[in-house]
This record gives structure tokens, C-alpha cells and sequence, in this order.
């Protein structure tokens, strides 16, 4: 339908003569833009003007010999030309301007997509045509490419125009019909043999073998057009009369090689006399095809003489051929691609942070609907808005948060892993019920200590603590950093032994004391010193110290150790001072006495003046051994003891008195049982001898033995 409409419009464009005849036709011609199918490029086509005035029919004009002008849609257009030549005379006329373009879907092959701002898409158009553009080029790589890379800052409608060609008008122009459907000043020659010949066939060094072995352009196979070109100008290689739509856009195209590379050929082409585009030049480089291509606007013709003419007039060289001559209508085709371009999600997670070793943070994201993070290591789960994260050492997490049109964005959190204190404590221990125990813990700047049962301190490193049940005592030490780490000392209690003796007492020296004490709880005790000790291991020892003496007694279990204490204060007894032991006749006194004590008391009291003095007189019947104890003012007493022997009188009977001579022995011969002494003069028994040197009247004594003392002497 848009074909056949394209059709009907062309058929209805027209000019209006000039109201005046002024000597010139008035006549412009248009090319619709490949890049944007809505800009049309005007060009003036009449002679000898002075000024001019478009028209173009949408209620825009311009006074500029050419034009580029652009439609705000697509539609046919009245556009009209007025000129004024010179000498005032004025022209005008009026065309009916297609400006179409043909939607064709399979033009790009992407479809209508989303992207995130900052990336891009390649898109893919597979056929370009004669000539095709991307507009805008706002974004692309490049506007004139098949596959350009858009990458858009804002949503973008994309539109590939491409200008295509119709059938081709002219005859024969790949030469497979042989040598017909054209004209030429040149003569066609089976084998060439001068200049200005051509011949229809496939192999140049066939035809001369001056040239080399070319091929036609197409297959390889086929035909093509071989001409030695002709030494005089202006000679038609090749004319065709082709029947053609006023104002229509027409493309001509022809390819063209060098059989020899000497002076190779210039060719023009032109259409009704005039010359179109550059000179064609086959080049110096032997069976390589180059393409010439123009596009020409019929304006007001029906018909075109396409003519191609060789400008080199050099007859050494100026040897080519010509193949796939085209000339067909130009149309435009147009699609479209819509790119939406979604701004990059905010992803904004938590700032950066700091944690202690071994501690955790929840990476709290949002912005997205996906997320992925990277490192991995350290996360609960990689591929969550918030994960939590315990990172060894301090990292740096990168969070991509995606939206469903897969835009990405990115943030990063930095956490700081800080060291955590080394802590020393005391080690666990046992220790006595309700013994104070000194607890040290080092490593921090800060203490806490839980629980506080029994602590001096519960804030300081070393607090001591006194407790009767096993406890845990848990410390927190927190570094100058913040950090804080925990440990803990176990402390086991061991019940306290428990000791009892007597108080402390006095004693006189070597008079014996019992400690009567008792222990419970305790595997082992000892008493120190030992000295004056009758068994140290014994609980109740009994002790006879000689000096003042503190006893401990040390109850021992596990742990513990309980002491208990006696001072044992020793006093001196009395020294006593005596009457020694002695005999006396019975019916005699004698007087005691005793000395060194504060109180006496004698023992026994009979024959005793008195029992309680130090001094008695005592007059015993019979031999008595008597006691007395003196009391010093410390109360210490002493006991020594005299004894008393009693003897009855003894009788004594010797010779009479005699005399002798001086030198005679005298035998005394007593009758006494007893022992005899003479006064002066040793003891003796009878019967004695004795030599006297003078006369004398010995006494003698009689004597018995009572103990350790003699009795008085007895006079017979």
C-alpha cells in the first residue's frame, strides 16, 4: 500500500509554468536525508537568478540557493520555488515533495530494551542499502555503521533509515544477454586488434593478450564489458534511453577494473547531457573492480539518456571494463529501536564502620532488588541486602544492588577490624575459706569484674577477693582501642580446719601442763616448738617447758592452714636454804631451819613447834624424816626435806685408873657394845693398846652410827 501510494504521489507532482515567458526553465531538485528520513535537501536547478524564494509547505521558507530543511513529520509537501532573474522578470513552480519513509520492522534486529544509565547495547541493522544512517547520533558510537554501540544518557527512540533501491531499470546491465539493450561509438570485436573496441565476454587475456586476465565483477563467471579506449574525446562507451517518474530520486551505479595498468581509463557518467559525480577512475592496479555511485532527482523529465563517456584520450593503455551497470528508484525504508534508559538504582548501605576482632555488623543495604557482594569471605551470605559480617582483618565490601532492568549500582563499606586485648589472669587456684585471695588480670586500659561477690574492687586489675564458696570470677578487659576481651579464674574454696586449745596459762618451772585441744578438718597438725613437749604430734601434748614458751599449734588440709596459740609464762620455784640432815640422843630439841620461800609448811607436824614457820624446833621421839614446801610470792613452791636421827644414850665401863711406866703399853678393854673414841683423839675399838708418854686421864666417848651425822658426845 505505501508503495502504490508512493506511486500516485509521484505521478501527481507538477510544475506550473512561469506566468512569464523569461528565457530559463525553473526547476529544483530534492534528496530526502538517509540519517533522518524528515530532512530534505534542496537544491536549485535554474539559471541566471538573482534571488529566490522556497516555499516548503509547511508554512516554513528560506531564501538560500540550497537548503537543507526539516519536516516536522512525514506527509507529502507542496513545495514551491519563486525566482527573479536578472532584468526583474520572475518564474516560479510548484512540486509535490514525497517526504515518506516505509516502516520496516526487520530493519534492526534488536527489539525495544532497557538499560542502566552509563551502559550500553550494540545494535544490529543487517542490510544498509545504498546508503543508511542511525539518527539521532546522539549517543552511538557512530551514525553511519551498521552496528553502532548506543549508549544513551536518556531514553532514546533510535531510527535506522535506510535508502534502498527498486528494480532495476536498466537493460541488461550485467551483460548476460550478450551485447544488447545499449548503444556505443565503439565497435564490438570478437578479438581486439586497435583502439575504440569493445567486446561482451569473461576474459580480457582472451581478447588481448596485451591485457591482463580479468574476470567479470558478479560471479566470476558471467559477462562483462571489455573496451580499448577510444583516443577521441567525448566517445560513448555505453547509452541507454530509460523511461523515468518526474521528481523522483533515482541511484545510478556502475563498476569498473583496469585491464592493463598503463594510463588507466577516466570515465564520466551523465543523464540527459549533464555530467553527474566524480570522474570514474578504473585505477592502475589491473582486475581490481572499484564502484561508482551517484543518485540523481528526475525533476521534470520522463526520460533519462544514461550515457558513460571516457575522458582519457591516451591510446597507449586507457584499457577497462564495465559490469553491473544499475539505475533504479531510491526509496526509504525506516525502524526504529526504543531504549529506555533507567537511572543506576541509589544503592546506600551503612557507613563505613568498626568492629573488634570477632565481632560481627550487619551490612544494611537498600536501593536494589538483587544484590551481590564481593569479597565473599567474612559474609553470612553474599547475596543479600544485609548480610552480616565478620571479616578477619579490616576489609573493604563492595555491594552491587540491581533493579529489574539490570541497572547496577554500587557502594562500598569499609570495615575496620581493631585488636582485641591479650589478657593474663591468675591462674585457677584453690584457696582457704575466707582467705583473701589477690586476683591480677593485665592486657587492657579497662577492668570489670563479675560478679562482685567478695571483691575489694570490681573495676580495678587487681582486686582481692575473699570468699567461702566456690566462685567464677569472670573479667571483661577492654583495651585503649575499645575492644574487650574475656576471661575467666576459677576459684575453689577449701573449708578452714578448725583448732581450739586452752588459753594462754602460767606454770612453775617443771611443773607439767596438758594443752587439752581439739582439730577437725585437718589431714595433718604439728605443734612448734617441740621443745618441752612430751609428743609435738600429739593434739594435747603435755608440756614441761623450762623457760616461757609460745606453743602453735598448725592444723593443715589441702589448702588451709589454721594456728591457734599458748603462751605457757614459766615461773622459777624457790631455792630453799636447809638445816642438814643430822642425830641427836633422844629427849634433845633442835631447831630447823629453812630459808628461800615467802610460806613454809612442814611436814609431818609432830614433834615440831610450829608447821608453818621457817624455823621450827622440833623434838621428834624417834628418828623423823620432815618435809617442808616453800612458797615464793609467784606462788611456785619447792620441797626439800632433813632428816632427823634419834638415838638412846649409850653406857661405857674400863679398867680403873693405873699407872705405868713412861713407854709401857696400856690394853684398855671397855665393856660397851658401842664405838669408842677418845676426846682428842681418833675413834677405836676395844680391846686397844696404847703406849701413854706421860700421865693423863683419857675420856672416852661412846659413838653410834645414826646416818650422816654423829651424835653429842656422851661423858661416862
Amino acid at each position: 500500500m505505501f508503495k502504490l501510494l508512493l506511486f500516485f504521489l509521484l505521478f501527481l507532482s507538477f510544475t506550473l509554468k512561469s506566468l512569464g515567458n523569461c528565457g530559463y526553465p525553473v526547476d529544483f531538485n530534492f534528496t530526502q536525508s538517509s540519517c533522518n528520513a524528515n530532512e530534505v535537501r534542496f537544491t536549485n536547478n535554474t539559471l541566471n537568478v538573482r534571488q529566490l524564494v522556497w516555499s516548503f509547505g509547511d508554512g516554513q521558507s528560506s531564501a538560500n540557493t540550497i537548503v537543507s530543511h526539516v519536516y516536522n513529520t512525514l506527509s507529502v509537501f507542496s513545495v514551491k520555488l519563486v525566482v527573479e532573474f536578472y532584468g526583474g522578470c520572475k518564474d516560479s513552480v510548484v512540486k509535490l515533495i514525497p517526504v515518506l519513509a516505509e516502516y520496516d520492522n526487520a530493519l534492526i534486529t534488536n527489539s525495544d530494551t532497557s538499560l542502566c544509565a552509563g551502559n550500553s547495547v550494540s545494535l544490529t541493522a543487517p542490510v544498509g542499502g545504498l546508503t543508511y544512517c542511525w539518527f539521532p547520533s546522539t549517543g552511538l558510537t557512530s551514525s553511519n555503521t551498521l552496528n553502532p554501540i548506543a549508549k544513551p544518557l536518556t531514553s532514546t527512540t533510535y531510527f535506522f533509515t535506510s535508502q534502498l533501491q527498486s528494480a532495476n531499470l536498466v537493460v541488461n546491465g550485467d551483460f548476460s544477454g550478450g551485447n544488447t539493450g545499449f548503444t556505443s561509438d565503439y565497435v564490438s570485436a570478437s578479438r581486439n586488434t586497435r583502439e575504440a573496441e569493445y567486446y561482451i565476454a569473461n576474459d580480457s587475456y582472451a581478447w588481448n593478450r596485451n591485457f591482463n586476465s580479468c574476470v567479470e565483477h558478479t560471479t566470476g563467471t558471467g559477462n562483462m564489458m571489455m573496451v580499448n579506449g577510444s583516443s577521441v574525446a567525448g566517445s560513448k562507451v555505453w547509452n541507454q534511453n530509460i523511461s523515468i517518474t518526474p521528481n523522483t530520486n533515482y541511484a545510478f551505479s556502475v563498476w569498473i577494473e583496469s585491464l592493463a595498468g598503463l594510463n588507466p581509463a577516466n570515465l564520466k557518467f551523465s543523464i540527459n547531457g549533464v555530467v553527474l559525480g566524480d570522474n570514474i577512475a578504473a585505477g592502475n592496479v589491473a582486475c581490481t573492480w572499484k564502484q561508482f555511485y551517484t543518485t540523481w532527482n528526475s525533476g521534470n523529465f520522463t526520460t533519462a539518456i544514461i550515457t558513460i563517456v571516457n575522458n582519457n584520450t591516451i591510446s597507449d593503455g586507457n584499457d577497462f571494463a564495465i559490469d553491473d551497470i544499475s539505475f533504479s528508484k531510491v526509496f526509504m525504508k525506516r525502524d526504529s529501536i526504543r531504549i529506555t534508559v533507567a537511572p543506576p538504582p541509589i544503592i546506600k548501605s551503612r557507613p563505613d564502620t568498626t568492629i573488634c576482632e570477632g565481632s560481627s555488623v550487619a551490612l544494611t543495604t537498600n536501593g536494589g532488588n538483587v544484590y551481590s557482594w564481593t569479597p565473599s569471605a567474612g559474609l553470612s551470605d553474599p547475596g543479600v541486602s544485609s548480610p552480616v559480617a565478620t571479616p578477619l582483618a579490616t576489609t573493604e565490601f563492595i555491594v552491587a544492588g540491581y533493579l529489574q532492568q539490570g541497572c547496577v549500582g554500587r557502594d562500598t563499606v569499609k570495615v575496620t577490624v581493631l585488636s582485641k586485648p591479650s589478657v593474663t589472669l591468675t591462674n585457677d587456684t584453690t584457696i582457704c575459706s575466707g582467705i583473701p585471695l589477690q586476683l591480677a588480670a593485665g592486657g587492657g586500659a579497662r577492668y570489670l569484674w563479675t560478679p562482685t561477690t567478695g571483691l575489694s574492687s570490681a573495676s580495678i586489675a587487681n582486686p582481692v577477693a575473699t570468699t567461702t564458696n566456690n566462685i567464677l570470677y569472670n573479667v571483661t578487659v577492654v583495651g585503649t582501642n575499645g575492644c574487650s576481651s574475656k576471661d575467666s579464674v576459677r576459684v575453689g574454696v577449701v573449708a578452714r580446719p578448725i583448732v581450739s586449745t586452752i588459753k594462754d596459762t602460767t606454770a612453775c618451772n617443771g611443773s607439767p601442763v596438758t594443752f587439752q585441744s581439739t582439730v577437725t578438718g585437718a589431714t595433718a597438725f604439728n605443734w612448734s616448738p617441740s621443745t618441752g613437749l612430751a609428743n609435738a604430734n600429739s593434739t594435747s601434748p603435755v608440756a614441761t617447758p623450762s623457760t616461757t614458751t609460745r606453743y602453735i599449734l598448725t592444723a593443715y588440709n589441702s589448702n588451709c592452714s589454721v594456728k591457734d596459740t599458748v603462751d605457757l609464762t614459766v615461773l622459777e620455784k624457790p631455792a630453799i636454804t636447809l638445816t642438814n640432815d643430822t642425830s641427836f640422843c633422844s629427849g634433845n630439841t633442835l631447831q630447823l631451819n629453812a630459808s628461800g620461800g615467802a610460806t613454809y609448811q612442814w611436814a609431818p607436824s609432830s614433834g615440831l613447834s610450829a608447821s608453818n614457820i621457817s624455823n621450827p624446833i622440833a623434838s621428834p621421839g624417834s628418828s623423823t624424816w620432815y618435809y617442808v614446801t616453800a612458797t615464793a610470792t609467784n606462788g611456785c613452791s619447792s620441797i626439800d626435806s632433813v632428816r632427823l636421827g634419834v638415838a638412846a644414850t649409850p653406857t661405857v665401863s674400863t679398867i680403873n685408873n693405873t699407872s705405868v711406866c713412861s713407854g709401857t703399853p696400856v690394853n684398855l678393854v671397855t665393856s660397851s657394845p658401842h664405838r669408842l673414841k677418845m676426846e682428842n683423839s681418833s675413834s677405836f675399838t676395844t680391846p686397844h693398846d696404847f703406849t701413854p708418854k706421860q700421865s693423863f686421864f683419857p675420856s672416852l666417848l661412846g659413838v653410834k652410827a645414826l646416818g650422816k651425822s654423829l651424835p653429842p658426845v656422851m661423858e661416862p
